[in-house]
């Protein structure tokens, strides 16, 4: 129906919680210090149903490996990707 935006049955509950579900400053330092080489949150594109793979890694070098199923993006990971991860619509929304 025009004008009608079903933004989410569970939005607000995700958006309460979901920042608090993870210390993004510690993983950040975590894999800056190298403790952790890369950490990745896998999720569906819209447009193409192809998965991504936002990654945020301690080596700024070229990636080793390339992917056919999985398009990587390199990034600083935050809320909005774990978002992006559990978007299921009418449940969760795609992020913003």
């Amino acid at each position: 129906m025009p004008g009608l935006r079903a933004g989410g049955l569970l939005e607000s509950a995700l958006e309460r919680s979901r920042d608090g579900w993870v210390d993004w400053g510690q993983l950040h330092a975590n894999v800056e210090a190298g403790h952790a080489e890369s950490v990745c949150v896998l999720a569906t594109a819209l447009a193409d149903g192809a998965s991504v793979g936002f990654l945020e890694r301690h080596r700024r070098e070229r990636l080793d490996r390339t992917s056919e199923e999985i398009r990587y993006l390199e990034t600083r990971l935050g809320g909005d990707h774990v978002r992006a991860s559990a978007a299921i619509p009418f449940l969760f929304p795609r992020s913003k």
